[in-house]
């Protein structure tokens, strides 16, 4: 069993008297946003591009389906509803174990709202009462493809971006004050039972120096 090292109260007062206010933050999100442009608005750039190509696209198609015979439609709405509805039961499921399910198992769920919203838009397509509403199905298709690619790609892009971006924070010279000194407190103490060091060298910290991974951590004795 293993459980994190309390910082003490030295630590504590270092990091509260080096505290970020909201304008130095923007100003440091600003500055790390330029450093990593380099990755991070190409990234952006191809994600906005799938995103207005393919979402063009879905409208023709959209537009297209209401001229299709209502039957075909149907079925297809069918279809849709029946994946969205497992989908929507795989949500409940990983609700209820919440707790203990992986972020990668949530993948699925993403695609109950799309899925909904497909069947919406092809229902409204088929159904003659509802013909002064057609218009919205194309709306409707639209908005469920970009909800799939909201949830997907623009995570990834959202991540490649943070990870560059924390790579480029680690290696800054101006790392916090606060943090060489929780590194030095961490490596400055005994390495009993409960805390132990894997290298005694000065670059044990991982926030300290980027080249480095070891952390501290509380582990039982063995």
């Amino acid at each position: 069993m293993s459980d994190e090292v309390e910082p003490t109260e030295a630590e504590l007062r270092q990091v509260l008297a080096h505290r970020t206010g909201g304008a130095t933050a923007l100003q440091q999100g600003l500055a790390l946003a330029g450093r990593t442009a380099a990755i991070g608005l190409p990234a952006a750039l191809v994600y906005g591009i799938v995103s207005g190509g393919v979402g063009y696209a879905v409208q023709q198609l959209a537009l297209d389906a209401l001229e299709t015979d209502p039957g075909r439609l149907q079925s297809a709405a069918q279809i849709f509803l029946i994946a969205g509805g497992l989908a929507a039961v795989y949500t409940v499921i990983q609700f209820t174990k919440r707790k203990t399910a992986s972020r990668a198992s949530w993948a699925p769920a993403l695609f109950t709202a799309p899925l909904l919203m497909g069947w919406g838009s092809l229902w409204l397509m088929s159904s003659t009462q509802a013909s002064q509403m057609r218009p919205m199905a194309v709306q409707l298709m639209v908005i469920g493809w970009s909800l799939l690619w909201m949830s997907f790609g623009g995570a990834a892009v959202a991540i490649a971006w943070l990870r560059s971006g924390r790579g480029r924070s680690s290696a800054s010279p101006s790392t916090p004050r606060a943090c060489s000194t929780r590194c030095a407190a961490a490596r400055s103490r005994s390495p009993g039972p409960t805390v132990r060091a894997s290298t005694p060298s000065p670059s044990a910290c991982s926030c300290c120096s980027p080249a480095s991974s070891t952390r501290y951590s509380s582990r039982s004795p063995t």
